[in-house]
C-alpha cells in the first residue's frame, strides 16, 4: 500500500526532526514542553515503523489495512494533541487517550490478523529471509 507507506515515511520524518529540535534547544531541556515532545515523537517514530510493516503486509489482508488506520488515526489524535499543547498550549485533552485508544485498536487488528493469517505469514517471511540470505551469499562470494 504505496499510500501507507508515504504516510509512515513522513510520519518517521516529522517525528526524527521535531526530537531532533526539541533535544538541541527548540524548548528548554526538562520543560513540561520538551517532554511532551518528546514522548510525542517517540510514539510518531514508533508507530510509522510498524505502518510501514502494516503496509507490506496489508497486500494479504484487509485486517492489516485496518491496523494501519488505526495506527494512523492514533499518530494525529495521541501525538497531534501533544504537539498542540506543547506549541500552542491549546487543551487537547481528550485527543490523546482517543489516539491511545486508536493505538490499542490498532495492535487488536494485528492479533487478528496474525491469528488468521499466522501460518501464510510464516511461510512469506521464511521466503524473504531465503532470499535475504541466498542475496548476502552471492554479494560474500563476489
Amino acid at each position: 500500500m504505496p499510500l501507507m507507506m508515504i504516510w509512515a515515511s513522513v510520519n518517521g520524518f516529522v517525528a526524527i526532526i521535531l526530537a531532533a529540535w526539541a533535544s538541541h534547544g527548540g524548548v528548554i531541556e526538562g520543560s513540561y514542553e520538551s517532554s511532551l515532545i518528546t514522548k510525542a515523537s517517540y510514539y510518531q517514530l514508533v508507530h510509522s515503523t510498524v505502518i510501514m510493516w502494516v503496509a507490506i503486509l496489508a497486500e494479504r489482508s484487509i485486517l492489516f489495512r485496518i491496523a494501519g488506520l488505526f495506527f494512523g488515526s492514533g499518530q494525529i489524535l495521541f501525538c497531534g494533541s501533544l504537539y498542540l499543547i506543547a506549541f500552542l498550549d491549546v487543551p487537547a485533552d481528550h485527543g490523546a487517550p482517543l489516539g491511545g485508544i486508536s493505538f490499542m485498536a490498532g495492535w487488536v487488528m494485528c492479533v487478528f490478523a496474525g491469528a488468521k493469517h499466522g501460518a501464510q505469514g510464516r511461510k512469506i517471511l521464511d521466503k524473504v529471509g531465503e532470499g535475504a540470505y541466498r542475496n548476502a551469499q552471492v554479494d560474500l562470494d563476489r
